[in-house]
């Protein structure tokens, strides 16, 4: 209802104003929609401090109550408490803090230089949405973040997307730093250790990994399952490469590994293997080699050195194609082609220096000249050599008859233990130069035991062995092997 207002004429007792009953009905009328606006009909709510200057409503001390207000561009300079719905149509300007719930659970301001919005209370502060989702946005239009709803989340870097949710996981369309040193990344993954500085320069790495600690950087990868197949492993394809091919493999079985298509090793036991392809190990510079260990890891449990000159087993010397400290053990066949130098100093190398005549149909002892004996085994006088180290040794000879005169008898080379045979070659009387081989193994008991040399001809009258300064037609190697 519009104001009524009372006519009161304009000269006193001028018939023209209301009347007294008219007057009180517009007064009545006028309080009753105050009281009904304002109050229950019959009792009004308090309301104090309030004024309207130019459609700008101010409330200095407060106010309250109960019914709906609609509220015109609203100036608070203290507080406005509102008990029911409120509908505010234009701007609400708050000096101070926004202050929601009964105890000020909720706050929202601006301290001057940032805004805020605050939960006071011991639950959530929950933000929902029943449309598509809720996007930040700087106020330039560019996204910052969108929450989707049961789309995922995407998150933006100068409104470049970086970052998605998906249903199986999250996809990141740039680099990953870990690490107090791995801002602006420049590997697809960038790990760091406390006081670590990344490696930089990498023009092919897609992941790098640098720590900093005074033991060993580690990178783990375990598999925790005690199974028959279980183990843990590091594997590398090729471009062609798949689970069963073109891989090469680092690992190691678990405690329960047993399985019958790997039994080159078992439980606990580590490897490195390629499928398909040959396997290259070793050290590039020629200065630097490749060393191989067992019992222990210091220097005295290296076993095998490969070097650019060549492969050491049980020493660090390596002074040729293959230099062995210590004993050797060969079972099966050997075939040895050139000069046999044994290892160590167990052994006697002898050779024939000038020509020696062999008279017919009786043995005869080869007196030999030494080329090398550090143990003084051998008698020039006696012919015999007698190793003073007991165990077994290799005996190999080789000797060259000048041409005989028949080719209807033998000749006999052999290698006598203590006046016995133990190796014997024979063969038939050749009318040109040719060479006698043999060779065996015997058991020295490093005192009394000795070796010596004899050759038979039934070439008529005598017959020639070649001797020469060099030594190298007629000769003989005594070597222990174990």
């Amino acid at each position: 209802m519009a104001r009524q207002g009372i006519n009161t004429g304009t000269a006193p007792n001028d018939g023209l104003g209301d009347s007294l009953l008219t007057g009180a009905i517009k007064i009545n009328s006028n309080f009753s929609e105050i009281y009904n606006t304002f109050g229950n009909g019959n009792t009004l709510t308090p309301i104090t401090g309030y004024a309207n200057t130019a459609g700008i409503a101010t409330v200095a001390q407060g106010l309250t109550g109960t019914p709906s207000i609609n509220v015109y561009n609203i100036g608070v300079t203290s507080a406005i408490n509102v008990g029911a719905a409120s509908t505010f149509q234009k701007s609400v300007h708050f000096e101070s803090t926004l202050l929601i719930g009964d105890t000020d659970e909720l706050q929202i301001f601006h301290d001057g230089s940032n805004s805020y919005i605050d939960n006071a209370s011991v639950g959530n502060l929950i933000i929902r949405d029943s449309g598509t989702g809720i996007q930040l946005k700087k106020t330039s239009g560019a996204l910052m973040g969108v929450f989707n709803n049961d789309a995922g989340v995407e998150l933006y870097y100068n409104g470049v997307l970086k970052f998605q949710t998906f249903q199986n996981g999250v996809a990141i369309n740039e680099s990953v730093g870990i690490g107090s040193t791995a801002g602006n990344p420049p590997y697809r993954l960038t790990v760091s250790g406390v006081g670590a500085t990344i490696t930089q320069g990498l023009v092919n790495a897609i992941a790098d990994f640098t720590s900093s600690v005074n033991g060993y950087g580690q990178l783990n990868v375990r598999n925790s399952l005690s199974g028959t197949n279980a183990s843990g492993d590091i594997v590398v394809t090729s471009n062609t490469g798949t689970d069963t091919s073109n891989f090469i493999d680092l690992g190691i079985n678990n405690t329960g590994f047993t399985t019958t298509s790997w039994t080159i090793n078992g439980a606990l036991d580590g490897y490195l293997y390629t499928s398909d392809g040959n396997l290259s190990i070793g050290a590039a510079s020629a200065t630097k080699y490749l060393s191989l260990f067992a019992g222990g890891t210091l220097a005295a449990n290296e076993q095998v050195r490969i070097t650019s000159i060549g492969v050491g087993i049980g020493t660090t010397n390596v002074t040729s194609n293959l230099t062995v400290g210590g004993d050797a053990r060969i079972s099966g066949a050997t075939t040895i082609t050139g000069n046999l130098n044994a290892p160590g100093n167990y052994y006697v190398k002898l050779s024939r220096t000038s020509n020696q005549t062999i008279t017919n149909g009786a043995d005869a002892l080869i007196g030999f000249s030494v080329v090398s004996d550090p143990n003084n085994w051998y008698s020039g006088i006696t012919t015999r050599t007698t190793p003073t180290v007991a165990g077994t040794y290799h005996v190999d000879v080789m000797l060259n008859w000048n041409a005989g005169t028949i080719s209807t008898d033998q000749t006999n080379i052999q290698i006598r233990k203590n006046g016995t045979t133990f190796a014997l070659s024979q063969v038939g009387i050749r009318t040109f130069a040719y060479t006698q081989n043999a060779c065996g193994i015997v058991t020295m008991n490093g005192t009394t035991d000795y070796i010596d040399f004899t050759v038979y001809t039934g070439n008529p009258t005598s017959q020639v062995v070649t001797g020469t300064v060099d030594g190298a037609w007629t000769k003989m190697e005594i070597f222990k092997i174990n």
